[in-house]
């Protein structure tokens, strides 16, 4: 007689639980969205120069470059913290990008970010009016 109380309340639970794993994956099969942000790691090489002026250190960043917008505003975080930001064109590629790259120009003695390929996805972000002004 007990092990059949034991086994209602068990035999509950059990079922409670299978019915939520059951709701939470259907929720994240049908609910997903596409993203609206892509962020990547990237290794400015060279002490660099973006398209806003603004001078960036050699060393890890993480790029977070808005998808919902033809004309982002490229963010640059070291650490967490934003660093730098700048106007960008997002442009098609026609086949998805392997890896992240950076592209470099060079003017005298300054290198000047002027196009980031987006790991994962076909498309890049391009900097047209990337000039070294020092």
């Amino acid at each position: 007689m007990k092990a059949s109380k034991l086994f209602i309340p068990v035999a509950t639970l059990a079922l409670s639980l299978l019915a939520l794993s059951g709701n939470a994956m259907a929720y994240s099969l049908f609910s997903h969205r596409s993203p609206t942000q892509k962020s990547v790691r990237v290794d400015v090489i060279y002490q660099s120069q973006l398209a806003s002026g603004k001078m960036l250190p050699r060393g890890d960043y993480t790029v977070k470059v808005p998808l919902t917008t033809n004309h982002p505003a490229v963010s640059f975080y070291r650490k967490g913290k934003l660093v730098a930001q700048t106007s960008g064109r997002k442009v098609a590629d026609t086949s998805k990008n392997p890896y992240t790259a950076v592209s470099y120009n060079k003017t005298g003695k300054t290198h000047v970010i002027t196009r980031i390929d987006l790991q994962g996805i076909r498309e890049s972000v391009v900097f047209p009016h990337a000039k070294a002004t020092g």
